[in-house]
């Protein structure tokens, strides 16, 4: 004998019913032909009638995708740029006599007869220069602190522009 089992379900919104439907094959034939095939309902469901209600199954909602909006763009705010403020670095040098005496008291502590070989004077000039700057020679101009500082100020301007430039000189070579 063959046998068939037919479930089907039915979903409605607010119900659910089960519905069973069987489908009985059987065969009695020594030959194995049908002899007789039936559908037999497992549960008896009752049939509609015009006073049972009626249970309509809601179509389907829609399926709303969600809307996403995109993100405002946010840009900082930057307050407007402030001038920082500027600092002046200035290089306060002293003044033109006392530069010149900075470098008269590392060269000869202000001692117009100083000599160091050949080098002579306040200025420690070689002794050639004295010809040159003042027009006198170092015998003439030993001793003689206004003669050598005049000396001394030709050399610095023929060989630095300035005293300046000489005490600048001087600070970075420990002479001049």
């Amino acid at each position: 004998m063959k046998c068939t089992t037919f479930v089907r379900l039915a979903m409605s919104a607010s119900l659910l019913t089960l519905l069973a439907y069987a489908s009985i094959t059987y065969t009695d034939s020594p030959d194995g032909s049908d002899a007789s095939s039936e559908a037999v309902p497992l549960v008896s469901t009752p049939e509609p009638t015009s006073e049972s209600p009626v249970i309509e199954t809601p179509e389907p909602a829609p399926v709303i995708e969600p809307v996403i909006e995109p993100e405002p763009v946010v840009e900082p705010v930057v307050p407007p740029e402030e001038t920082p403020a500027v600092v002046e670095t200035r290089v306060v040098y002293p003044s033109d006599d006392e530069m010149l005496a900075y470098i008269i008291t590392r060269e000869s502590h202000g001692d117009p007869y100083a000599t160091n070989g050949k080098y002579k004077g306040i200025g420690q000039l070689d002794e050639s220069y004295y010809p040159t700057c003042v027009g006198l020679t170092w015998e003439e101009c030993e001793g003689n602190y206004d003669i050598q500082l005049q000396a001394m100020l030709g050399y610095i301007a023929s060989r630095y522009g300035s005293i300046q430039g000489a005490y600048e000189f001087w600070q970075w070579n420990g002479w001049y």
